[in-house]
């Protein structure tokens, strides 16, 4: 169905990659879903098949991936004295990223710019109902 990484819900007792699965089921634009702890490993998830990344390179995508751990951060942080963020979002030219604070862990989206900025409060109230709040 979609490619997936290597899961670590059996140690949290939650199903990360089910969680996706939902995701990407509420719209076809939704290019890629991934459930991602404070260090950016990825616990599920993935691309949806068919779609090539539009990062150029591995290394792009590691770059990528450390700056949304210090995304994560500068969330937690600001939410000490802000409260809790709902979400991030980052429009860019060629996708919209979205990331949601999911327990400890966070959900990574990136979304065809096509997708009406509307489609992300169902994306929200999934993530939300599923969200553990540790």
């Amino acid at each position: 169905m979609y490619w997936w990484l290597e899961s670590a819900s059996w140690r949290s007792g939650m199903d990360y990659q089910d969680l996706c699965s939902r995701i990407f089921s509420l719209d076809s634009r939704i290019r890629y879903v991934t459930v991602t702890d404070q260090m950016s490993n990825v616990l599920a998830g993935g691309m949806r098949p068919g779609l090539k990344p539009i990062e150029a390179t591995m290394e792009e995508a590691r770059k990528i991936d450390a700056q949304v751990a210090i995304l994560d951060g500068i969330m937690r942080t600001w939410g000490e004295s802000l409260g809790r963020a709902r979400f991030a979002l980052i429009q860019h030219e060629k996708a919209n990223m979205l990331m949601i604070p999911f327990g400890n862990k966070h959900v990574e989206l990136s979304m065809e710019r096509s997708m009406p900025l509307e489609q992300i409060e169902s994306i929200l109230s999934l993530v939300e109902a599923s969200n553990p709040k540790t």
